[in-house]
Protein backbone atom coordinates (compact mmCIF):
# COMPACT_ATOMS: atom_id res chain seq x y z
CA UNK A 1 0.00 0.00 0.00
CA UNK A 2 0.97 3.54 -0.57
CA UNK A 3 -0.07 6.94 -0.28
CA UNK A 4 0.93 9.75 -1.32
CA UNK A 5 0.21 13.58 0.07
CA UNK A 6 1.74 16.77 -1.94
CA UNK A 7 1.12 20.34 -2.68
CA UNK A 8 2.86 22.83 -5.10
CA UNK A 9 2.36 26.87 -5.48
CA UNK A 10 3.38 28.74 -8.47
CA UNK A 11 4.64 31.95 -8.79
CA UNK A 12 4.88 34.03 -12.04
CA UNK A 13 8.01 36.48 -11.83
CA UNK A 14 7.78 38.16 -15.17
CA UNK A 15 5.39 37.40 -18.12
CA UNK A 16 8.35 35.05 -19.52
CA UNK A 17 9.57 33.35 -16.55
CA UNK A 18 7.93 31.31 -13.33
CA UNK A 19 9.23 29.91 -10.08
CA UNK A 20 7.39 26.84 -8.71
CA UNK A 21 7.53 25.15 -5.07
CA UNK A 22 6.37 21.61 -3.82
CA UNK A 23 6.34 19.42 -1.36
CA UNK A 24 5.64 15.33 -1.08
CA UNK A 25 5.82 12.54 1.39
CA UNK A 26 4.89 9.06 0.34
CA UNK A 27 4.21 6.36 2.70
CA UNK A 28 4.71 2.56 1.81
CA UNK A 29 4.22 -0.81 3.56
CA UNK A 30 3.82 -4.22 2.36
CA UNK A 31 3.15 -6.98 4.18
CA UNK A 32 6.37 -8.92 3.32
CA UNK A 33 9.07 -11.06 4.93
CA UNK A 34 10.70 -7.88 6.20
CA UNK A 35 7.67 -5.94 6.93
CA UNK A 36 9.00 -3.21 5.14
CA UNK A 37 8.31 0.22 5.60
CA UNK A 38 9.30 3.06 3.76
CA UNK A 39 9.00 7.50 4.26
CA UNK A 40 9.83 9.32 1.38
CA UNK A 41 10.15 13.01 1.60
CA UNK A 42 10.80 15.70 -1.22
CA UNK A 43 10.86 19.18 -1.18
CA UNK A 44 11.96 20.69 -4.81
CA UNK A 45 12.20 24.36 -6.60
CA UNK A 46 11.48 24.96 -10.39
CA UNK A 47 12.36 27.54 -12.26
CA UNK A 48 11.02 27.49 -16.06
CA UNK A 49 12.12 30.76 -18.88
CA UNK A 50 11.26 31.61 -22.19
CA UNK A 51 14.73 32.42 -23.22
CA UNK A 52 13.53 32.79 -26.83
CA UNK A 53 9.66 33.01 -28.16
CA UNK A 54 10.80 29.20 -29.22
CA UNK A 55 13.35 28.05 -26.79
CA UNK A 56 12.45 27.09 -22.95
CA UNK A 57 14.34 26.04 -20.41
CA UNK A 58 13.26 23.92 -17.16
CA UNK A 59 15.63 23.71 -14.16
CA UNK A 60 14.60 22.59 -10.70
CA UNK A 61 16.83 21.72 -7.25
CA UNK A 62 15.46 19.51 -5.17
CA UNK A 63 16.13 17.67 -1.70
CA UNK A 64 14.95 13.91 -1.13
CA UNK A 65 14.82 11.67 2.16
CA UNK A 66 14.04 7.85 1.98
CA UNK A 67 13.79 6.31 5.56
CA UNK A 68 13.03 2.44 5.56
CA UNK A 69 12.62 -0.08 8.23
CA UNK A 70 12.35 -3.51 8.21
CA UNK A 71 12.07 -6.04 11.18
CA UNK A 72 13.55 -2.65 12.79
CA UNK A 73 16.32 -2.23 11.12
CA UNK A 74 16.35 1.22 9.75
CA UNK A 75 18.15 2.06 6.34
CA UNK A 76 17.98 5.67 4.94
CA UNK A 77 18.97 7.59 1.80
CA UNK A 78 19.42 10.92 1.27
CA UNK A 79 20.36 13.39 -1.00
CA UNK A 80 19.90 16.58 -3.54
CA UNK A 81 18.18 16.14 -6.56
CA UNK A 82 18.16 18.02 -9.83
CA UNK A 83 16.56 18.68 -13.21
CA UNK A 84 18.14 20.97 -16.21
CA UNK A 85 16.36 20.53 -19.72
CA UNK A 86 15.94 22.95 -22.81
CA UNK A 87 12.80 22.53 -25.43
CA UNK A 88 13.09 24.31 -28.65
CA UNK A 89 9.58 24.38 -30.96
CA UNK A 90 9.92 23.91 -34.91
CA UNK A 91 7.13 24.76 -37.68
CA UNK A 92 6.89 21.12 -37.42
CA UNK A 93 7.26 19.59 -33.74
CA UNK A 94 10.15 20.36 -30.73
CA UNK A 95 13.29 18.61 -29.72
CA UNK A 96 14.43 18.51 -26.41
CA UNK A 97 17.35 17.62 -24.26
CA UNK A 98 16.92 16.74 -20.48
CA UNK A 99 19.45 15.65 -17.21
CA UNK A 100 17.99 14.34 -13.96
CA UNK A 101 19.22 13.30 -10.82
CA UNK A 102 16.72 11.75 -8.93
CA UNK A 103 17.19 9.36 -5.52
CA UNK A 104 14.72 6.32 -4.40
CA UNK A 105 15.85 3.78 -1.68
CA UNK A 106 18.96 2.31 -3.79
CA UNK A 107 20.47 5.91 -4.07
CA UNK A 108 21.33 8.19 -6.76
CA UNK A 109 20.16 7.65 -11.00
CA UNK A 110 21.35 10.14 -13.66
CA UNK A 111 19.16 10.27 -16.76
CA UNK A 112 20.30 12.20 -19.93
CA UNK A 113 17.43 12.20 -22.69
CA UNK A 114 17.27 13.55 -26.20
CA UNK A 115 13.93 13.71 -27.54
CA UNK A 116 12.58 15.10 -31.00
CA UNK A 117 8.24 15.22 -31.76
CA UNK A 118 6.90 15.47 -35.26
CA UNK A 119 3.20 17.33 -36.18
CA UNK A 120 2.44 14.94 -39.29
CA UNK A 121 -0.57 15.92 -41.92
CA UNK A 122 -2.35 12.52 -40.36
CA UNK A 123 -0.98 11.89 -37.17
CA UNK A 124 2.22 12.32 -34.87
CA UNK A 125 5.06 10.99 -33.87
CA UNK A 126 7.17 11.17 -30.62
CA UNK A 127 10.95 9.64 -30.01
CA UNK A 128 12.99 9.83 -27.34
CA UNK A 129 16.73 8.27 -26.67
CA UNK A 130 18.74 8.09 -23.47
CA UNK A 131 20.86 6.90 -20.87
CA UNK A 132 20.71 5.91 -17.24
CA UNK A 133 22.69 5.02 -14.69
CA UNK A 134 21.32 3.86 -11.19
CA UNK A 135 22.68 3.01 -7.61
CA UNK A 136 25.35 -0.17 -8.38
CA UNK A 137 24.42 -0.58 -11.80
CA UNK A 138 25.67 0.32 -14.68
CA UNK A 139 24.80 2.44 -17.51
CA UNK A 140 21.89 1.30 -19.34
CA UNK A 141 19.95 2.79 -22.67
CA UNK A 142 16.13 3.80 -22.36
CA UNK A 143 13.61 5.08 -25.33
CA UNK A 144 10.23 5.72 -25.70
CA UNK A 145 8.43 5.84 -29.28
CA UNK A 146 4.87 6.52 -30.03
CA UNK A 147 3.60 6.64 -33.05
CA UNK A 148 -0.33 7.35 -34.07
CA UNK A 149 -1.90 8.08 -37.12
CA UNK A 150 -5.73 8.94 -38.11
CA UNK A 151 -7.73 8.15 -41.14
CA UNK A 152 -10.91 8.56 -42.55
CA UNK A 153 -12.71 6.40 -40.52
CA UNK A 154 -10.17 4.24 -38.67
CA UNK A 155 -7.17 5.34 -36.78
CA UNK A 156 -3.90 2.81 -35.62
CA UNK A 157 -0.99 3.73 -32.76
CA UNK A 158 2.12 1.68 -32.34
CA UNK A 159 4.47 2.65 -29.15
CA UNK A 160 7.84 1.04 -28.06
CA UNK A 161 8.70 2.05 -24.29
CA UNK A 162 12.29 0.52 -22.60
CA UNK A 163 12.77 1.92 -19.16
CA UNK A 164 15.46 1.78 -15.89
CA UNK A 165 13.36 1.60 -12.73
CA UNK A 166 13.75 0.58 -9.16
CA UNK A 167 10.92 -1.53 -7.84
CA UNK A 168 9.59 -1.86 -3.94
CA UNK A 169 11.52 -4.62 -3.41
CA UNK A 170 14.73 -2.08 -4.39
CA UNK A 171 15.71 -4.36 -7.13
CA UNK A 172 16.91 -2.22 -10.35
CA UNK A 173 14.42 -3.15 -12.88
CA UNK A 174 13.97 -2.59 -17.04
CA UNK A 175 11.35 -2.53 -18.13
CA UNK A 176 10.10 -2.93 -21.92
CA UNK A 177 6.51 -2.49 -23.59
CA UNK A 178 5.38 -2.78 -26.89
CA UNK A 179 2.16 -2.03 -27.68
CA UNK A 180 -0.15 -1.76 -31.06
CA UNK A 181 -3.86 -0.73 -31.76
CA UNK A 182 -6.41 -0.26 -34.10
CA UNK A 183 -9.29 1.25 -34.18
CA UNK A 184 -12.53 1.01 -36.93
CA UNK A 185 -15.90 2.83 -37.32
CA UNK A 186 -18.37 0.51 -38.05
CA UNK A 187 -21.11 2.99 -38.83
CA UNK A 188 -21.74 5.92 -36.72
CA UNK A 189 -22.80 3.81 -33.59
CA UNK A 190 -20.54 0.85 -33.56
CA UNK A 191 -16.41 0.38 -33.33
CA UNK A 192 -14.36 -2.21 -33.42
CA UNK A 193 -10.80 -2.16 -31.46
CA UNK A 194 -7.86 -4.55 -31.35
CA UNK A 195 -4.79 -4.27 -29.16
CA UNK A 196 -2.00 -6.02 -28.59
CA UNK A 197 0.33 -5.92 -25.89
CA UNK A 198 3.99 -7.20 -25.17
CA UNK A 199 6.41 -6.37 -22.00
CA UNK A 200 9.22 -7.63 -20.60
CA UNK A 201 10.83 -7.41 -17.31
CA UNK A 202 14.31 -8.17 -16.86
CA UNK A 203 17.75 -7.53 -14.12
CA UNK A 204 18.89 -4.10 -13.96
CA UNK A 205 22.13 -4.89 -12.67
CA UNK A 206 20.85 -6.11 -8.84
CA UNK A 207 20.83 -9.76 -10.13
CA UNK A 208 18.00 -10.20 -8.13
CA UNK A 209 15.17 -10.00 -10.45
CA UNK A 210 14.38 -12.97 -13.23
CA UNK A 211 13.17 -12.42 -17.10
CA UNK A 212 9.44 -12.82 -17.63
CA UNK A 213 7.57 -12.16 -20.45
CA UNK A 214 3.98 -11.18 -20.61
CA UNK A 215 1.70 -11.05 -23.71
CA UNK A 216 -1.73 -10.00 -24.35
Amino acid sequence: RSDTIGTSTRFRLSPVTQLTFGVDETWYEANDLFQTQRDTRNVRVGLQTDVTQTLVLNASLGYTDIETDQLGFISGSSGGTGSIGVVQTFQNGTASVDFDSSRNQNGSRQTLTFGRQYVLPNGNLSASLGLTEGAGTGIDWIANVTYSRQLKSSNFNVSLRRAATTNNQSAEVIDTRLSLGYSHDIDTLSRINVTFDYGRTEDGGTGTTPTVDRTK
